[in-house]
């Protein structure tokens, strides 16, 4: 039995997961062997999706196929699923005029059996069949299906099923005894969608990414059912789709319904089943018939669970026991219809039924207001969570503290405070983007209030990510004459905004922007907010990072000499600075930038490793965490440590599109496409890519973006061939934010040799030997192995490979170190090596590529390794019979004499026919002779 579960997976949905393995499991069906594939999962979970992906199938390969389901009005019919088999089977209705709800269901599976054994005998096209909604079905007809099945699988007949998990019934429980005891069933279980399978179908379908977070705000919304996720998506207008930062704003209400699902009537339902779909509706995680009799308690409410759950408004998960709604879009309709008296005695009893920031929350839902005394209350409280480290709780908190508070006309002090607080905390954690709807709330109040405006304009900066609206907010915050220390403060905070705005978008207003940061805090320097709000800013910390982005700046334009030795001291100013501090990490990075565009890796990831070590204990968020990701990603990838890729660029990647720096989200699915081509993943790398490149519509300037074009490339050569893999970096090179790019220059220089292109390899090597030059002469060791592909391709061959020989004793990089092997093998072909030194390094090729999971390379090199065993197959066979024992013999070490003695032929005769053979075998020596005639024979 195999039993195949759906687990998160890079870019694929459970559903896609599941059309997969079902794709996979029919494509090994044989003639004589049939399967049962049984797909499980709640309603809506996209189980209908899949078996219509089966029939998909059938049609492609011209299999007869049978579809047997239930329209609305036949659920209500009393016939079981094997005589709804017979109704809805064209090759079996004939065979049942008379058929009855009583038929005899022993006797119909007679019939049925010999009516498929007939098929099998007429007709030998592949036979699928697809089931679905087959819950009515007594006990005695679901033993005879089963026996049918198993019947028929043994046959060739394939059977696919979808079951509900909503209601157990005597069908599956006999079809999971078949999957548990026949080597040819499969159980495939859908799980509801995570917020991260939630991210990445709407990046398929809108064609960008969403934060975690607004993944987790759309499972909430939908119970993370499938059919819920489509019918949300599709109620948003092609407008919504285009840009999704705007689907962020959406209300939390939406008239979206699952398709097929009738209108709710809540007055129609029994007071029981009201009450459980109202408390299902406030918690979309489920609940437990305790906690749904605590709340019956309080709410007077006599509890029955056989009225709680009716199965059409709600539903029992039968492998938790947990009550759920079973349109969980039905959720915002039944609390909009709950009165706000019941709503609060609800929420009062589940403030005391949970625990943490869920039982804060329903305490404030309960609150009969929010007033300006116990606004400051929870304000006190979301504090402390901060201090704690639980900003996010106290965002959640605060957050419907707000919506709250905006109820009442009589709150508007404590709206405005606690909105300040909340907007003080989401700068402070450069917060996930699910709280950017509260633009709007910061908008009433920023013409008025200074403290407004300054976290109005942050926000709108990085809602517009840069672009122009945003600058123009920027401008008109930093126009306002300063009022007081804390108002400039807030200035110099929006002009250092301004200023990573600037780079993001690669802005010629680059040099202003910077000198007006420098301006502004160096104004400020020994001088501290009055605002305790304000006391994260420190003037001289900030001026400290400027002073690294400028230098960033300047040496990413090739206008800073003895660039590493200058960045290692930034950095190591920055190390001085307290653990606490944000600025000191940002620093750090913006100097590790530099080390790593002059391949200085070792330093990089020195500084790189430091600035992790202080993430724990950061009073802030950083600016720069998506570059902290990029260089540690770059470390990984130069260093050839794959696997810690692997496993950092999951959780990068989520980060990328939580956070506000845009250039990672083209960064991190680059290095995504890179490593899966690499493994030979090729179908998902393009996925990847394609993230890559819709993330990059504003074509952003910035660290590593020159992985996209690289992963392009290496996609595009396995695909297709070197030369059209060049013309995607020839056409990279042409862009302006890739004029110094060293990546990409490896990369061309790699495939023009390989080309023979020798005179265009040559000028760009002598760039890169330029950009040596200016890290004091040093040599980038992991550019080594290119050397000796640039000599060996320039004819200077003999050169080259000892060049080669060196980088691949001296490299740490178990990839370069494959690519030296790679092209050593490659270098003594071309000057017809010894032939077992040329197979030596394809098979030294392929194991480092091997181990580190390098499949696409390690392929490469058995490619190469197997054109050298078939020419030693030709060169053999070319071979006179007597030539070839001659040759054979003394592969084995034996001497011309005892050849003669063995043959009863002259000395003399034997050194003629050696002569020929060596020839012929195209080598010199007779120590190769092993080599060639083993792999000759």
């Amino acid at each position: 039995m195999r039993d195949f579960v759906i687990r998160p997976a890079p870019l694929l949905t459970p559903v896609q997961i599941a059309e997969r393995t079902l794709v996979d499991v029919l494509g090994q069906t044989m003639p004589e062997q049939g399967t049962l594939i049984t797909f499980r999962g709640m309603p809506g979970s996209g189980v209908d999706r899949v078996l219509q992906k089966a029939l998909e199938y059938a049609r492609e390969h011209e299999w007869l196929e049978y579809f047997v389901g239930l329209v609305p009005w036949e659920r209500e019919v009393p016939y079981s699923a094997l005589e709804r088999v017979c109704l809805k089977m064209e090759g079996l209705r004939h065979l049942l005029p008379d058929l009855t709800p009583d038929h005899d269901p022993i006797d119909l599976g007679q019939r049925v059996l010999q009516a498929l054994d007939a098929h099998f005998e007429a007709d030998d096209r592949v036979l699928l069949m697809v089931f679905d909604h087959l819950e009515h079905c007594d006990s005695l007809s679901s033993i005879v299906f089963r026996y049918i099945v198993m019947r028929a699988t043994a046959r060739g007949a394939n059977f696919v099923l979808g079951d509900s998990l909503a209601q157990p019934v005597d069908l599956g429980d006999e079809l999971r005894q078949v999957v548990y005891t026949e080597p040819h069933a499969h159980l495939v279980v859908l799980p509801e969608f995570s917020a991260a399978e939630i991210m990445t179908y709407v990046s398929q379908r809108a064609g960008s990414g969403v934060a975690l977070r607004e993944g987790e705000r759309v499972r909430r919304l939908t119970g993370g059912r499938y059919d819920a996720i489509v019918a949300y998506l599709d109620s948003i207008s092609d407008e919504y789709l285009a840009d999704l930062a705007d689907i962020r704003a959406l209300p939390s209400v939406t008239s979206a319904r699952m398709p097929g699902t009738p209108e709710l009537h809540l007055d129609e339902l029994s007071e029981m089943t009201r009450l459980a779909a109202e408390v299902c509706a406030l918690q979309p995680d489920g609940v437990s018939l305790q906690t749904l009799k605590l709340v019956a308690n309080r709410a007077g409410t006599a509890f029955s669970m056989e009225s709680a759950v009716d199965g059409v408004t709600v539903v029992t998960n039968s492998l938790t026991g947990m009550l759920h709604l079973y349109d969980p879009l039905s959720a915002p309709d039944i609390l909009q219809r709950t009165g706000c008296d019941r709503l609060r005695v609800i929420h009062a009893a589940l403030s005391d039924l949970t625990y943490g920031n869920e039982s804060r929350i329903h305490s404030v839902l309960a609150a009969q207001e929010i007033d300006e005394h116990t606004a400051s209350r929870i304000i006190e409280t979301a504090t402390e969570l901060e201090a704690a480290g639980d900003a996010v709780e106290a965002l959640e908190l605060l957050d419907v503290a707000v919506d709250r508070a905006s109820e009442n006309a009589s709150s508007q002090v404590g709206y405005r405070q606690l909105l300040l607080k909340f907007g003080h905390v989401f700068l402070r954690q450069a917060s996930p983007l699910q709280f950017q709807e509260r633009i709007s709330d910061f908008a009433k109040f920023a013409a008025s209030d200074l403290e407004f405006g300054f976290i109005y304009t942050w926000l709108r900066t990085v809602k517009a990510h840069g672009r122009t609206d945003g600058r123009d907010v920027r401008l008109e915050y930093l126009a306002v004459p300063p009022q007081d220390i804390d108002h400039e403060f807030m200035q110099a905070e929006i002009a250092r905004l301004d200023l990573v705005a600037a780079l993001q978008t690669g802005s010629p207003g680059i040099p202003d922007a910077l000198a007006a940061v420098r301006a502004r805090y160096g104004e400020l320097s020994g001088k501290r907010p009055e605002n305790p709000e304000l006391q994260w800013m420190h003037a001289e910390q900030r001026l400290l990072f400027t002073e690294s982005l400028a230098f960033a700046i300047g040496a990413s334009a090739g206008q800073i000499t003895d660039a590493v030795p200058k960045a290692r001291g930034l950095a190591e100013r920055a190390a001085q600075l307290p653990d606490e501090s944000p600025d000191a990490v940002d620093a750090m990075t913006s100097a590790s930038l530099v080390l790593a565009g002059l391949g200085r890796c070792e330093d990089t990831a020195a500084f790189v490793q430091e600035a992790r070590r202080r993430e724990p204990y950061l009073a802030h968020s950083t600016n720069m965490g998506g570059q902290l990701d990029a260089l540690d990603l770059h470390v990984r990838y130069v260093r050839g440590d794959f696997g810690g890729m692997r496993d950092f660029l999951d959780s990068a990647f989520y980060r990328a599109f939580e956070g506000f720096d845009m250039p990672t989200r083209i960064t991190v699915p680059a290095f995504y496409a890179w490593i899966l081509a690499v493994s030979g993943r090729l179908e998902e790398a393009e996925r990847y890519l394609t993230v890559a490149k819709q993330s990059d519509q504003y074509h952003y300037p910035g660290f590593a973006v020159d992985m996209m074009p690289v992963a392009e490339a290496l996609i595009t050569r396995l695909r297709q061939g070197v030369p059209e893999a060049l013309q995607v970096l020839d056409a990279a090179a042409a862009e302006p934010r890739f004029a110094r790019s060293l990546r990409l220059r490896v990369a061309r220089i790699e495939l023009l040799a390989l080309l023979g292109r020798v005179e265009e390899a040559t000028q760009i090597w002598a760039e890169v030997e330029s950009i040596q030059d200016r890290v004091n002469g040093g040599q980038i060791l992991e550019l080594e192995w290119l050397r000796g592909v640039f000599q060996v391709a320039g004819g200077d061959i003999e050169v080259g490979i000892e060049t080669l020989e060196h980088s691949a004793a001296e490299a740490e990089s178990p990839f370069t170190i494959g690519r030296c092997h790679l092209a050593l093998g490659n270098a003594y072909a071309q000057v017809r090596g010894p032939r077992e030194v040329v197979q030596e390094h394809f098979e030294l090729a392929r194991r480092a590529f091997t181990k580190i999971g390098a499949k696409s390379f390690a392929d490469l090199a058995v490619a190469r390794l197997q054109e050298t065993t078939s020419e030693s197959q030709e060169l053999v066979a070319a071979l006179t019979p007597r030539e070839r024992q001659v040759a054979t013999l003394a592969a084995r070490g034996w001497r011309n004499k005892e050849i003669a003695r063995e043959l009863n032929i002259g000395v003399a005769t034997v050194a003629f026919h050696m002569s020929n053979a060596l020839e012929k075998l195209r080598i010199s020596k007779r120590s190769e002779l092993s080599a060639v005639i083993g792999n000759g024979l």
